[in-house]
């Protein structure tokens, strides 16, 4: 029997653009269904999707809005339970991925018996590949130097790769992007998926360190491109505060849960924390001074 791969894109509000890639998607041959999951939209996102169901596009909702992470395994339990998927294909609704990036994931998967995510590399709407597309899964100091802008500007990321292991064409990693990735469903259940405490932020650090914990490799697929648009919106950046909140949420998720600090690494984390939320708060008074004149 062929594998199956089934695409999944999670909708909030935006159905138009969730509809535009999950059509393009389904023009890539080694893809059986998309399967778009509405995560409780409060608008008409549900309804206009559903006009355009058919056996291939599949349509369904959650009960509420759980975030990311929520919503994603509502639509891999769909994939694997209900289409009998053996690959899934995470996208978010502002990523185009073609059918060689598609065939180079399935066949990096299927070449090697450890590999359980792959991701292939990503280019921006100029066609520009991005640096540091995969990344270390982070440990307690690693988190603490994330958290303040001014400490990433004197020291750098130290979840960054100096010297990237690269075999066969792949570049082993920690973690990769949530914007464009392909699991095993085999090992996407043996990690239990998505960690559904944490609303946005942070779910491939939780994924990463899962994945390692069990022996389960994550690679990116080299040689093969999605592109990612970003989009965003003005509206966006004035919730810049809430995502900041948001994000502490997510990282003390992962401290607390995964990286158990010891008592000595908990107060300090604590006192970091405290620190950097003012270095954060200068950043988005300067974003918010930057786009006054677009209000």
């Amino acid at each position: 029997m062929p594998n199956k791969c089934v695409a999944i894109i999670l909708n909030y509000m935006d159905y138009e653009q969730s509809l535009v890639c999950a059509r393009q998607v389904l023009s890539c041959e080694s893809v059986d269904y998309a399967v778009v999951v509405d995560n409780a939209s409060p608008n008409e996102s549900f309804d206009e999707l559903k006009k355009h169901a058919s056996n291939s596009l599949q349509v369904i909702k959650t009960d509420h809005n759980g975030g990311y992470g929520f919503g994603n395994n509502y639509g891999a339990r769909y994939a694997i339970d209900k289409l009998c998927a053996d690959f899934l294909l995470i996208l978010n609704p502002d990523v185009c991925i073609e059918e060689p990036a598609v065939r180079g994931c399935i066949e990096a998967l299927l070449a090697h018996d450890d590999l359980g995510l792959v991701s292939p590399e990503v280019k921006d709407t100029s066609d520009i590949p991005l640096d540091n597309q995969g990344w270390k899964v982070p440990n307690i100091y690693d988190e603490m130097r994330l958290m303040s802008a001014v400490a990433i500007k004197l020291l750098g990321d130290s979840t960054c790769y100096d010297k990237p292991i690269i075999t066969d064409g792949l570049q082993y990693v920690g973690c990769v992007s949530g914007a464009c990735l392909m699991y095993k469903a085999s090992a996407f259940k043996a990690s239990g998926g998505y960690d559904e405490e944490a609303f946005l932020y942070n779910e491939e650090s939780m994924m990463g360190f899962k994945l390692k914990r069990l022996g389960i490799k994550t690679a990116i697929v080299l040689g093969i491109y999605y592109v990612h648009e970003h989009s965003g919106t003005i509206s966006q950046v004035l919730k810049l505060e809430q995502k900041l909140i948001e994000k502490n949420k997510s990282r003390d998720i992962y401290v607390y849960k995964y990286l158990k600090p010891n008592a000595w690494q908990s107060l300090f984390y604590k006192l970091v924390k405290f620190l950097s939320f003012f270095d954060r708060k200068l950043i988005i008074l300067k974003r918010v001074l930057i786009n006054k004149d677009r209000w």
